[in-house]
């Protein structure tokens, strides 16, 4: 049995309560206010489970220090506001980018990496492009979040869908409009418009794979589209390896300036590095006592 994805999105019951906070929190990390670690601080406290994982991880070996942070405030201050930013995104998403690994639809590659290396990827990306970086680093780690929710709505059958886009070779978007009605780019950014994202991450989850589609919001449609082709290349690619055919081509060497050797020789090397740090440090925060 299908479930109503549009309703699905609507009711959005898979999600954390705290995904609610993020969108604060990108516009508070974007803002040049030196108030805002109070800002920070208050907003992360109205849920106090997020705020006792946040403090367990600031006492644990990945940040260790001299005495022990009791406030938030003292987090903030000890790691800095834009590394409190990064545990609470790995705190809220990890648990949800993983659970299509572990549950309905579980795919070859582990979703969680999936979505981290493209995460390092289009931050690296969005340095060198003039993209926000924490802006990049965030759509980057949601750009598939849409994956989890056709999942939901499929039931246990969303496993079928990925098995024969791999042994058709062919896109699992195409598989997914065509099974469920609606592929997971489209049902990525739908959800997030809801939970009132910026209407420029909204854009480039809902066209990371066709970022022109995505008009003034392209050029951050079109790093995550880079980053995800890139995170194939690292051996993190989500899907079946036949997607390297598929990239936007325009989108990368109109938008982004860039050609696929430059991809291959300059970037896959440094975002292979920067993500095996990254998923060290996510696993650190994941096992942190």
């Amino acid at each position: 049995m299908i479930r109503d994805i549009s309703q699905l999105i609507q009711n959005t019951q898979f999600l954390p309560p705290a995904f609610q906070i993020v969108p604060r929190l990108m516009l508070l990390l974007d803002s040049s206010d030196e108030n805002n670690n109070e800002e920070v601080a208050e907003l992360i406290r109205v849920d106090p489970g997020l705020t006792a994982d946040v403090l367990r991880v600031c006492n644990s070996a990945v940040y260790s220090g001299a005495y022990r942070v009791e406030t938030l405030m003292e987090a903030i201050m000890r790691i800095g506001l834009r590394e409190v930013y990064r545990v609470v995104m790995n705190v809220i998403a990890s648990p949800v980018m993983s659970s299509l690994s572990a549950g309905q639809g579980r795919e070859e590659t582990n979703l969680w990496n999936h979505s981290l290396a493209v995460a390092t990827g289009a931050q690296m990306l969005g340095r060198d492009k003039g993209v926000n970086e924490e802006v990049a680093f965030t759509t980057g780690l949601l750009h598939d979040v849409g994956k989890v929710v056709l999942s939901q709505a499929a039931e246990g059958q969303y496993g079928q869908i990925l098995k024969e886009a791999r042994e058709k070779q062919r896109s699992v978007t195409s598989v997914e409009k065509e099974k469920l009605g609606m592929d997971h780019a489209e049902a990525g950014g739908r959800l997030l418009g809801r939970w009132n994202f910026s209407q420029n991450v909204v854009a480039a989850v809902r066209f990371h794979h066709h970022p022109l589609g995505a008009g003034e919001h392209k050029p951050l449609a079109a790093v995550i589209h880079t980053a995800n082709l890139i995170a194939f290349h690292i051996n993190q690619g989500s899907g079946h390896e036949s997607y390297v055919r598929f990239f936007d081509r325009n989108a990368v060497d109109d938008i982004l300036d860039l050609t696929p050797e430059m991809i291959e020789q300059q970037y896959v090397p440094q975002v292979k590095e920067a993500f095996l740090k990254e998923l060290q440090l996510s696993l650190g925060i994941q096992g942190a006592p």
